[in-house]
């Protein structure tokens, strides 16, 4: 593949495709953690009688 060794911006297209896919890859797996922690927290909000953790975690889940 001739056409990955073009150069754009002083790099390799060939370097931009895998700066673009550890990109894309590393917010897939922070939306995931980001998820997982949002739900586990959840959980453990709904055993406690205050308010305040129920308003912490609606924050969250609208950011």
């Amino acid at each position: 593949m001739p056409e990955l060794t073009d150069t754009f911006y002083g790099n390799e297209l060939q370097t931009w495709l895998i700066s673009l896919a550890v990109t894309i890859g590393t917010v897939i797996a922070l939306r995931l953690i980001e998820q997982v922690l949002i739900v586990r927290i959840a959980r453990l909000a709904q055993k406690t009688h205050t308010i305040i953790d129920d308003v912490v975690i609606g924050a969250l889940r609208k950011t």
